[in-house]
This record gives C-alpha cells, sequence and structure tokens, in this order.
C-alpha cells in the first residue's frame, strides 16, 4: 500500500513538471522571439532610419525648387532615391514614398523620405507572429542662413542687395569700395571687422579675406567698421586668393558662368545695415564670385558677381521661408523630422 502511493505522487509530479517543461518551453520560444526577430527587426528599423535621414538631407540640398519646374523635382526624387540604393534600400524590397512639401512663394521647401518594410519573421511564427510592419520617416528643410562660419570681410547692404535683386543686376557689385567712390560713407569703405573686436587692423582683414573668419557670424550680431582703404592688404590678399582657383584652366578659372561651389572664388558675405559710420547689424548673408580688384591707392575696388541657392554648412530658421526679405541665396539644412 505504501508503494501504491509513492508511485502515485511520483507520477503526479511528473505530470507537474510535463506542465512546466512545456510552459518553459513556451516562455524561451517567445523570449526568443524578441530577442531575435524582433531585434533583428529593430536593427533593421534603426538602418532604415539613417538611410532616410540621409537621403532626405541629400534630396534637400538641391532645393529651392519651384512648384512648377518638372525636371527640378525630378531630379530631387531621383537623388533621395540614389541615397537610399547606396543603403540598399531598393522599390523592390520597400515601399518608399518621397515627398516634396511646398513652403511659402510657391517653392518647394523640405522633402520627406518614407520607407515602410512588411518584416518577415522566423521564430515569432510558433507564437502565431508571422510579420512586423516597420516604417521609418525623416523630413530635411532648407532656410535661409543665418549663422554661418567661412565669413570674408567685405559686405553689401541690404539695400543695395535687394535693389539689384529686383532688378536682376546682380552681376560686377562692389563688395569693397575706393576712396574715390561716391559710397563711401565717412571712411567705411565696405570691411568689416570679423572678431567684433575694433582695431584687428590691415594684418587680420588681410588673413580673414584670403582665408576667412573661422568664427561664426549671426543675423542680428553687430560688428565694427574696419576703417581705412587697406589698398595694399586688400590686393595681395584678392590676388592669392583669385589665383588658388584651378577649375576651368583652358576659361580662366571659375566665373558667374561656370564655377566649383568650393571654389576660392566663391566668398560668402555678411548683407548689412550701417547702424552709423563705426558700426553695422548683419541682415543676413549671400554668395559671390570674386572677379576684380581695380587696381591700387584709391581704385582698390573689389567686384564680384552674387551666386544664388548655395548650401552651406551654417545654421538655419525653420521659421525663416524662402523667398522672404532675408533670403539672399545662401542655405542651411535642418533635420527637422
Amino acid at each position: 500500500m505504501k508503494n501504491n502511493k509513492w508511485f502515485k505522487l511520483i507520477r503526479k509530479r511528473r505530470g507537474a513538471v510535463s506542465v512546466i517543461a512545456a510552459f518553459s518551453i513556451i516562455f524561451i520560444l517567445i523570449i526568443a522571439a524578441f530577442v531575435i526577430d524582433f531585434g533583428l527587426s529593430y536593427l533593421k528599423t534603426a538602418h532604415m532610419q539613417n538611410s532616410a535621414d540621409s537621403a532626405s538631407l541629400a534630396a534637400a540640398s538641391l532645393l529651392p525648387v519651384s512648384y512648377n519646374d518638372t525636371y527640378g523635382i525630378q531630379d530631387v526624387n531621383q537623388k533621395a532615391l540614389e541615397y537610399l540604393e547606396k543603403n540598399d534600400i531598393t522599390e523592390e524590397d520597400y515601399t518608399i514614398n518621397v515627398q516634396l512639401n511646398l513652403g511659402a512663394n510657391n517653392l518647394y521647401s523640405s522633402v520627406t523620405v518614407d520607407i515602410d518594410k512588411h518584416e518577415r519573421l522566423y521564430i515569432a511564427p510558433v507564437i502565431g507572429v508571422t510579420h512586423l510592419d516597420v516604417s521609418r520617416e525623416a523630413t530635411a528643410q532648407i532656410s535661409p542662413a543665418i549663422g554661418i562660419g567661412n565669413v570674408v570681410p567685405l559686405s553689401i547692404t541690404k539695400e543695395l542687395m535687394d535693389y539689384a535683386k529686383a532688378t536682376g543686376q546682380t552681376q560686377h557689385l562692389e563688395l569693397k569700395l575706393g576712396a574715390s567712390d561716391i559710397d563711401v560713407l565717412f571712411g567705411a569703405f565696405g570691411a568689416l571687422d570679423l572678431d567684433g573686436t575694433a582695431g584687428g587692423g590691415s594684418s587680420l582683414y588681410s588673413e580673414w579675406l584670403e582665408n576667412g573668419f573661422q568664427g561664426i557670424l549671426y543675423v542680428g550680431q553687430q560688428l565694427p567698421v574696419e576703417p581705412g582703404n587697406m589698398s595694399n592688404p586688400t590686393m595681395a590678399a584678392f590676388t592669392e586668393r583669385y589665383d588658388s582657383c584651378t577649375h576651368f584652366p583652358s576659361s580662366g578659372g571659375c566665373t558667374i558662368d561656370h564655377y566649383v561651389e568650393t571654389c576660392p572664388r566663391v566668398v560668402i558675405v555678411p548683407v548689412i545695415t550701417y547702424i552709423d559710420s563705426h558700426e553695422i547689424v548683419i541682415e543676413g548673408f549671400c554668395a559671390f564670385i570674386i572677379e576684380d580688384c581695380a587696381g591700387q591707392g584709391v581704385n582698390s575696388i573689389i567686384t564680384g558677381s552674387f551666386v544664388r541657392d548655395i548650401i552651406v554648412n551654417g545654421q538655419g530658421s525653420i521659421d525663416d521661408v524662402l523667398g522672404g526679405s532675408n533670403d539672399f541665396g545662401l542655405y542651411a539644412i535642418t533635420l527637422i523630422d
């Protein structure tokens, strides 16, 4: 009798162990599904996000585009798809949507890249989950640059720049005046002291004109005027920078008709308003191809032609509209989503 009781107890315990083992296997499969299937899916979504980010930034570099510019719109879409393909994201395996977003003045100001994937799972089907829908999206927007480095110590007034844009007369504008120029205001020749400390002198001015100012300047910032004509430093620095162009050697280097955006002849210039004869405020930034430095002495005048739609490595404000009063054709890209 006692032996029978022990056998019954053992059989009951074996049954309980079997149930526990079965539940343990299910639990292990659930954990494996989360660790392996969902872990792999997480890694894939991270790759999808990085790909969407890079594709939207690349496509946005072709903006702004007018709403009726069919070829421009096609180029933006193609650029996004090219960058996705570089990251092994193709329309064969993913659902891809590239959308241009219309901003002010009928200009496309941002690009959204959306990637969707119906991801097959391998272990999770044992718990009834066969697929996982994953989606990632990124939006990159361009806006007028409000903070930028590599600026040269020349300038153009907002009044003159607005007039040039309105009339289309944007070539051969004066960025540094000469002593005989009627626009000279009490010894202000258009040169600026970019570090914000008056009295930098011709040495710093020449260095910044040749190589660009290494600090960051911002819209709304006030700067001192660099007084004096500085004829010899202007000519020396201009010549050094101008002659550094190595592009289009058979046609004289970069000009407004053909240029490389990273060429030393392409310079970033503050658009300014004079507070008085000693100080200015920055209203924006624009790019010019420097063309000539007309002589020395009283005729130390630098001229350049306006270059628009250049993307820079700077700071932008997504609240500033394209084509607005502070849009001078120099843009920064911001990843906003």
